[in-house]
């Protein structure tokens, strides 16, 4: 298996757009100028020359030294090869030179085995979701 990992740019962020959902692509503007936030860590992994995947996250604007990694996708066809693996490990490492502490990612139950045994990351109970909505 052959993927580069590199930082992502303005077109790979619109490439990256179609792997969302329809729920996610109505803050399509927020992703794209991703690319451009200091506080995020955006990368893209490439396989033959084309976007398979991506990792986004940021750098907490409060806790400087702690990143919350906000999502991984994988192109269907391409899941399942050690791209997400090989991706996430790149996210940290780069995290991690850039001074990070730790790295979160808050995750549906469904992707426990990919982060936990895969990733290496580890079940913290440190904090509670809740979610407050517009009108509600």
């Amino acid at each position: 298996m052959k993927v580069k990992i590199r930082k992502a740019n303005l077109v790979d962020a619109k490439i990256c757009l179609k792997l969302r959902t329809v729920e996610e692509k109505k803050c399509d503007i927020d992703f794209i100028g991703s690319v451009r936030n200091r506080s995020c860590l955006f990368l893209v992994a490439e396989k033959d020359g084309k976007v398979v995947g991506y990792c986004i996250g940021y750098f907490s604007p409060t806790q400087k030294k702690d990143v919350m990694l906000h999502e991984t996708r994988i192109v269907k066809s391409e899941r399942g090869l050690g791209i997400g693996t090989v991706l996430v490990s790149e996210f940290c490492k780069k995290a991690f030179r850039k001074k990070a502490r730790a790295i979160y990612a808050e995750i549906e139950s469904k992707h426990e085995k990919f982060y936990c045994k895969a990733c290496g990351f580890k079940k913290n109970a440190q904090w509670t979701e809740v979610v407050k909505n517009k009108g509600k």
